[in-house]
């Protein structure tokens, strides 16, 4: 039992640093480019299921219009929630807003 407890808590820690990542991710690119957190209109992450790894793709869109992906990386099942992957496991693809 006390197995399972600690095999869960860690599962829960990776998924939440996962959803940090991509948060932090973003508020660099927008440090990096010289752009304020309030430039920020919108971003987003795109899941694929790929044969081997699920695929992340962050993207933002900027006040001036300006869409960009900001980084492309495969990441492993157990790095998401499990409602996460049961919604990508019926789509193939999910599309999920970030927030800063």
């Amino acid at each position: 039992m006390l197995t399972f407890l600690i095999i869960s808590l860690l599962a829960g820690a990776a998924v939440v640093v996962f959803w940090d990542e991509i948060s932090n991710t973003v508020s660099a690119w927008l440090r990096e480019n010289g752009y304020e957190e309030s430039w920020l209109m919108r971003a987003w992450v795109v899941l694929d299921n790929t044969v081997s790894a699920i695929r992340s793709r962050v993207y933002v869109r900027l006040r001036n219009g300006a869409q960009e992906e900001i980084q492309e990386r495969c990441i492993s099942r157990d790095q998401l929630d499990p409602e996460t992957r049961a919604m990508l496991d019926r789509s193939g693809r999910l599309e999920r807003t970030i927030t800063l």
